[in-house]
């Protein structure tokens, strides 16, 4: 069997390098969103334990404001976990993410 030019031979030690190359790509790629995953996870539970009204850099910002905005990061950093879940979910052929 020829294809492209090389031989059954050829082409299996082609294969063989790809397939090297591909699993190499996907650990370093599922390293970084691991790392990226638990760094946003840490900074989730950690904004969720912040109680506004200890924070009042803000100034005379009211209290329903300072909630407001708490929870408007909670969703960030929530919807930003959620993707990358989903991706990695997605990759892994799960299809629709649980």
């Amino acid at each position: 069997m020829v294809r492209a030019g090389l031989t059954g031979r050829e082409l299996a030690a082609v294969r063989t390098a790809h397939t090297g190359r591909l699993a190499a790509a996907v650990d370093a790629d599922r390293d970084t969103e691991g790392r990226q995953l638990d760094t946003l996870t840490t900074r989730l539970h950690t904004e969720a334990g912040t109680n506004p009204d200890s924070n009042r850099n803000g100034g005379v910002r009211s209290m329903a404001a300072r909630t407001a905005a708490q929870n408007d990061r909670l969703r960030a950093l929530a919807a930003q976990i959620r993707q990358i879940r989903t991706a990695r979910r997605a990759r892994a052929g799960w299809g629709v993410a649980a």
